[in-house]
């Protein structure tokens, strides 16, 4: 399993939770999009990007793959408070779906939820776009 085919897993886990919003999730290359892709009443956008690899030695005669995947939620917020509290409300829902979901093949190791992201603020503040970031990391054994 290379990292792509991860975040199309972990994008089709979050498709089918039942959140309370519809966080639109599809696995993609880079997370940002073009800010003429976000409507006025605040469709959520999210991205699943896989974002890198290590390898560590497990035991003499095993190795484990350790895959980080960003959860990229977005929405046009602009100003509204109400809105910004959803993405983060949503960002909270979809890293606890994903502690309780397992996915096949794979053992999540970590969570992280932020908004610290390089990109975060510009995209806010130069197109009213919030975005929160689910940083996991999932462990493969390999022989």
């Amino acid at each position: 399993m290379n990292g792509f085919e991860l975040a199309e897993r972990v994008a089709a886990t979050i498709a089918a939770a039942s959140l309370g919003q519809e966080p639109n999730a599809e696995a993609r290359s880079v997370p940002i999009r073009d800010p003429a892709e976000f409507d006025e009443v605040g469709t959520f956008r999210t991205a699943v990007v896989w974002r890198g690899r290590k390898t560590e030695q497990e035991t003499k005669s095993h190795r484990i793959r350790v895959f980080t995947i960003d959860v990229a939620i977005q929405r046009r917020t602009d100003d509204d408070a109400v809105r910004f509290k959803e993405v983060l409300d949503l960002a909270d829902a979809i890293e606890d779906h994903l502690i309780e979901t397992a996915i096949a093949g794979v053992r999540r190791r970590t969570s992280f939820v932020g908004t610290e992201s390089p990109y975060i603020l510009p995209h806010l503040l130069e197109h009213g776009i919030t975005t929160a970031v689910v940083t996991l990391e999932y462990e493969l054994k390999v022989v």
